[in-house]
């Protein structure tokens, strides 16, 4: 441990670990609820570029969010074309602001205009209840047909893979994708269509538009070992989004998808601690359900090299149920300086030194402290833990 802040820190085998819209979950409580999603890609060029009337994301994402009263929880946008991705979310469920994420595509194809605006991808931990949580992927990847703008929607989808691969363990994105498409999975009993075929288009100048029609965008999703997502109805909105005239408010058709979703009672997670800085991690793939220390051998390992490992070895029946944990500010950066484990016997081991800024997070009646969860780079930023039933 660095004598300031934790540098590094690790639980060995001694303790038990067209925009494109992906739910993918992630959380721990023993309920089961419903969720209703909604894709929506507003035409986003300003008027004088682009052939849509309506108010639209990229210019006039105020006049959106105004005439949204049921949404309270925004992600702010970052600025009109050359500036802003695009990318927004509104939400009647709060999201962890601390760990929500723009991020822009290595590639852009000028002959589509992609290049005109930073297209990319966002990630958000959407909050469905206490320690629940949904891990949200909001992507739009270069559009057009030619040659150059297929090789760089690829490079795109290759990028998003390794963003969903960091940030939410287990799932792929690509040709080997493990996400569920809503659309072909309700609508087409989950036979996708042939492919290099012709797209499944209808036409869009009437008051409706029917399920079975292929649009652009996409709810994707899959649940993980903490959380269960079930899609349970998939719909084209489009008689809901036409102007007085019954003409589209953009030339892309909302889609909705209601998922029903149920937790793990095998696992729980605390809240996280500490600032926004470093990498999104966690330890949810390394970490058997019920694990004891005599039935793994996994180091969990985050943060940088520096400071002295501290270590404890634990008795046949002793497990962590505690975690006392300080945080500071360290080159304008928040940061964990110091954390303190306390087992089932009363014993403890620490490192780092402790501030005026503390917590303790403690397992659950019948749990055991297991891995962790948060953001690290050269020290670790922000700390969360993984709970299993003992």
């Amino acid at each position: 441990m660095d004598p300031s802040f934790v540098s590094h820190l690790g639980l060995a085998a001694g303790v038990a670990v067209g925009a494109t819209f992906a739910l993918l979950g992630t959380g721990a409580h023993a309920a089961s609820w419903t969720l209703q999603v909604l894709s929506y890609n507003v035409a986003g060029l300003p008027q004088i570029l682009s052939s849509a009337t309506t108010p639209q994301d990229f210019n006039y994402h105020a006049y959106l969010s105004a005439g949204d009263t049921t949404h309270p929880y925004r992600t702010l946008t970052r600025g009109g074309v050359s500036i802003g991705s695009r990318l927004n979310s509104l939400s009647k469920l709060t999201y962890d602001e601390d760990d929500f994420e723009r991020i822009h595509w290595n590639s852009c194809q000028i002959d589509s205009g992609d290049c005109l605006t930073p297209k990319g991808c966002t990630f958000m931990r959407l909050r469905l209840a206490e320690d629940v949580f949904v891990h949200v992927h909001n992507l739009h990847t270069n559009a057009g047909t030619n040659p150059g703008d297929e090789t760089s929607r690829a490079a795109n989808l290759a990028q998003q893979s390794s963003v969903i691969q960091s940030h939410s363990k287990g799932v792929a994105f690509g040709q080997a994708n493990s996400l569920t498409d809503t659309w072909v999975q309700l609508q087409r009993n989950g036979v996708p269509p042939a492919p290099e075929s012709d797209a499944l288009v209808c036409d869009q100048s009437g008051p409706t538009v029917p399920n079975t029609c292929e649009v652009v965008d996409n709810i994707l999703y899959r649940g993980d070992k903490l959380v269960t997502l079930t899609a349970k109805t998939y719909n084209n909105e489009h008689a809901k989004f036409l102007n007085g005239t019954g003409t589209m408010l953009s030339d892309h058709d909302w889609i909705t998808t209601l998922f029903s979703w149920s937790t793990n009672p095998a696992f729980q997670l605390s809240d996280q601690y500490g600032g926004p800085h470093g990498d999104y991690y966690t330890d949810i793939d390394a970490i058997p359900a019920s694990a004891r220390r005599s039935e793994i051998g996994t180091t969990l390992s985050h943060g940088g090299t520096g400071g002295d490992a501290s270590s404890l070895t634990l008795g046949a029946d002793e497990f962590v149920y505690a975690v006392y944990l300080c945080q500071g500010s360290y080159n304008g950066q928040t940061r964990i300086f110091y954390v303190k484990y306390t087992t089932s016997t009363g014993r403890t081991f620490a490192g780092g030194s402790t501030t005026s800024d503390c917590v303790t997070r403690t397992a659950p009646a019948g749990f055991q402290v297991a891995g962790f969860y948060g953001r690290s780079g050269d020290a670790v930023d922000k700390l969360g833990f993984i709970f299993t039933a003992r």
